[in-house]
């Protein structure tokens, strides 16, 4: 027995011995990192989220482009004629050569001239009372959307990077685990060795002893696979090296969470795909009232020649109206109701996934409150039945059926931590907090 004891001790000495280095070689790495530093970097570093602000800058880009040159354009044409003279015998070339410049005074206003080469000069004001820039309100429909594409991106983001926290502490909890259930076989195993040196038990208890040992070994490398594959996956969202790094645990859930006012209104708020829906419901208003319009133009003009500069005036309206305005106006306004609709049913959207996220919480943290409960009851029942195996009071097989009970309840309740965690931020970000 008191061999037995001594290596017991050797076992915990050598436990000690492995998380000393384990906290010495954390602390020599990358530093501690909590879960608001991660997802600050994951929206700094992120491939993602990079991708996703350099199509929101090429959305910006086009719509300075189109602000800039919008209806402005710099023309030079020249014709060239060649015909015989009937008088002379003789072909001779006619033609003129023509530059127009068109600048956009407001998107209603374009002031028109132009010089023809020996020929007489013209000015026209062409004014659209009713007119609007379409080009540029396309370009900023565009851009708008580019931003709700980059907000969602941020969201989803942020979300990704608080899951692979998550995912990285329950893997080093896991690992954590294997560790002690690989000292509570070895323990195991050096009473059944005792016991058989003893002529106590056989040979057959003793392999079954050995047996969970290795699959005791085999678990535990497994569970460090598992924690370095969750540290790369990390390291990658975050463009960070994080091999050697520290992680803090996860503070307490808040209360009366539930009962918080302005929830439902947060997440109408904040929903990127129920914006989206407003703004192109806007669009569609705006485009219906540019239909109906139908873009009455006033033309007044003033003109000279070269020879006696005798000063012409001009004016003149135009109004058309097509065979097909009655069918633009009546698409023009079915689009505006389905828009109307897609609005209804992003409000919805939003209604049925928040109750569905804090449903999902909650059944997830009570869920948790079943697992640790069960937990510490398999637990104690491992440690009273190692305390009488030691003592002669029962078998191996007792034992190791009160060992995978304790194990496999262990292994739930990190899960269940896991998924607790996982279902609270799913809410924040339905919530968009």
């Amino acid at each position: 027995m008191k061999n037995f004891q001594s290596k017991k001790r050797i076992l915990f000495l050598h436990f000690c011995l492995v998380l000393l280095v384990a906290v010495f070689s954390h602390a020599a790495g990358a530093g501690e990192w909590d879960m608001e530093k991660v997802v600050e970097t994951a929206l700094q570093n992120s491939e993602t989220m990079i991708r996703a602000g350099e199509e929101l800058r090429q959305k910006e880009l086009d719509l300075q482009t189109v602000r800039a040159v919008s209806g402005s354009t710099f023309t030079v044409s020249a014709d060239r004629t060649r015909m015989k003279n009937p008088l002379t015998g003789e072909y001779e070339i006619f033609g003129e050569e023509e530059i127009t410049l068109n600048i956009p005074l407001t998107p209603k206003l374009v002031v028109e001239s132009s010089l023809t080469v020996g020929g007489p000069a013209l000015v026209r004001l062409d004014y659209y009372p009713l007119a609007e820039n379409v080009e540029e309100a396309l370009a900023q429909l565009d851009f708008s959307l580019q931003q709700l594409e980059f907000q969602e991106t941020m969201v989803q983001t942020e979300l990704e990077a608080r899951k692979r926290y998550i995912a990285l502490l329950a893997a080093q909890k896991s690992l954590r685990q294997a560790g002690e259930n690989r000292i509570l076989a070895a323990e195991t195993l050096a009473i059944t060795e005792y016991r058989f040196q003893a002529g106590l038990v056989g040979e057959a208890e003793f392999a079954r002893a050995q047996t969970a040992v290795l699959e005791a070994d085999m678990r535990l490398e497994s569970a460090k696979m598992s924690e370095q594959a969750a540290r790369r996956s990390l390291s990658r969202l975050l463009k960070k090296d994080l091999s050697g790094a520290d992680f803090a645990e996860l503070p307490a859930f808040p209360e009366n969470y539930t009962t918080e006012d302005g929830v439902l209104e947060n997440a109408l708020a904040n929903d990127v795909d129920l914006k989206r829906a407003r703004l192109l419901l806007v669009f569609a208003r705006e485009n219906l009232e540019r239909v109906k319009k139908n873009k009455p133009v006033i033309a007044i003009g003033a003109g000279t020649d070269t020879e006696d500069w005798e000063l012409k005036l001009s004016a003149g309206l135009t109004w058309t109206i097509s065979a097909a305005y009655p069918r633009r106006v009546e698409k023009a306004e079915t689009e505006v109701i389905q828009q109307e609709r897609a609005v209804e049913a992003a409000v919805e959207t939003v209604e049925d996934s928040l109750t569905a996220a804090a449903g999902d919480f909650e059944l997830q943290r009570m869920n948790m409150e079943l697992l640790e409960h069960k937990k510490n009851l398999a637990v104690k029942a491992y440690t009273d039945a190692q305390r009488k195996y030691e003592h002669g009071e029962i078998f191996l097989i007792d034992l190791e059926r009160a060992r995978l009970e304790a194990q496999a309840t262990q292994d739930d309740f990190i899960s269940g931590w896991n998924d607790l965690w996982q279902a609270w931020y799913s809410l924040l970000a339905v919530i968009a907090v």
